[in-house]
């Protein structure tokens, strides 16, 4: 029998008309989170802007859920760990008509509505 191939992870992505800076300053601030993410009431971290190694706890519904930033590269890519285990990667990168905007791995099931409210003026 024929090894079986990995699944590619899941991934979604939208091309947002926005300026890079605008997008990593919302990525990246945690108090900005539950604006633009629809299943993050809350999050609270030991720094207000991510930065790699940085952790903190998100609250999903009446949970409050561990992170930790796994892999960052400002302007670029952000990693995270929920509760320990691999969580989303969000990757950015120039497009025609702004940013394109690409969450991969372990995905909530709003992760496209997400990437839309990152794009909201």
């Amino acid at each position: 029998m024929p090894p079986r191939s990995a699944r590619p992870a899941p991934e979604v992505t939208e091309v947002l008309d926005l300026h890079p800076d605008v997008l990593w300053q919302r990525v990246c601030d945690t108090r900005q989170w539950a604006g633009w993410a629809p299943g993050i009431r809350a999050a609270r971290a030991t720094s207000q802007h991510l930065a790699g190694g940085t952790r903190g706890a998100v609250l999903v519904g009446p949970i409050w859920v561990p992170f930790e930033v796994r892999e960052f590269i400002h302007g670029e890519t952000v990693a995270l760990r929920l509760a320990g285990l691999p969580g989303p990667r969000l990757t950015a990168r120039a497009a025609p008509g702004g940013v394109a905007v690409t969450m991969r791995g372990a995905l909530p099931p709003w992760a496209r509505r997400a990437l839309q409210g990152l794009g909201r003026r």
